[in-house]
């Protein structure tokens, strides 16, 4: 955590630095990261004192570039997932998000694990046919598939170099390889279960119109993912439909900055359009 809040604080310095700025000339700003509650605020606090600093967990930030601050649902499925939403009084819910050692349904973790042990289990001979044998040779540089458990374990854990698998995953499935599509439709049922926990918690269910954004890379595994999931969405709110944000995450940070300055979202919004234009 050290080592994470130097770097958001010398980002934050440099983009200051950039402006002609200082900590005491910012009316308010956000950082919205991972594991954000694990320490990072008070690590923040203790290197930009003079910084009017709010944290906030990434999948916030994914809520407000949709949702502009208002009514609606934030869906992350990257290397990890996490869903966030607020309803039309306010109330807000979070459901996963609780890393990949206990959850992380959906995600590029999710479906990469779960690619490795199919093609281990066609090894094994108790799991049915795949070409993802074929794919975790190619991807991790092994000569046989049980050769993998040396390339994951062998070395310096590396998180994101399991999940990149979940691509070859998507591959496998566009092929028509039956095991790949099953893990896509089962990964994209999960975030819909996600997503259906979070409508109903904060009374979104009810309304006629819900923008669920969609945010990370897990979302462009292909159809078999997002349908499944828009399947098990639609049961649990039928008004509820998933979008693609129209800010990216980094856009919804500054939303949520604003706001808390006393700017109001729709104008930080356009200005971010603007220049991103």
């Amino acid at each position: 955590m050290p080592a994470a809040a130097g770097e958001v604080a010398g980002a934050v310095a440099a983009a200051l630095t950039e402006l002609g700025a200082g900590p005491a000339d910012t009316a308010s700003a956000v950082v919205a990261a991972a594991s954000a509650e694990l320490g990072l605020p008070g690590a923040l606090a203790d290197r930009l004192p003079e910084l009017r600093l709010h944290v906030v967990g990434d999948v916030v930030a994914a809520w407000a570039s949709v949702a502009r601050a208002g009514p609606a649902v934030g869906a992350v499925a990257g290397t990890g997932s996490n869903v966030f939403g607020v309803g039309p009084a306010g109330a807000a819910w979070r459901a996963g998000g609780w890393g990949h050692l206990l959850s992380d349904e959906g995600s590029a973790w999710w479906l990469a694990v779960r690619g490795v042990a199919a093609a281990l289990a066609e090894r094994d001979g108790t799991g049915p046919a795949t070409a993802l044998g074929a794919a975790v040779r190619r991807h991790f540089g092994v000569a046989r598939v049980e050769d993998v458990q040396d390339a994951v374990y062998a070395q310096p854990f590396a998180k994101d170099a399991v999940a990149a698998f979940a691509r070859e995953v998507a591959a496998v499935a566009r092929d028509g390889d039956e095991v790949a599509l099953g893990l896509l439709r089962r990964a994209g049922a999960d975030l819909g279960g996600l997503i259906g926990a979070v409508v109903a918690r904060t009374g979104l269910d009810r309304e006629a119109d819900v923008r669920v954004g969609t945010v990370g890379g897990a979302w462009q595994s292909g159809p078999a993912l997002v349908d499944a999931c828009a399947a098990v969405v639609a049961r649990a709110a039928p008004g509820a439909r998933l979008v693609a944000p129209e800010l990216e995450p980094w856009g919804g940070a500054l939303v949520l900055a604003g706001r808390a300055a006393g700017v109001e979202p729709d104008a930080v919004a356009a200005g971010v359009l603007r220049a991103r234009a």
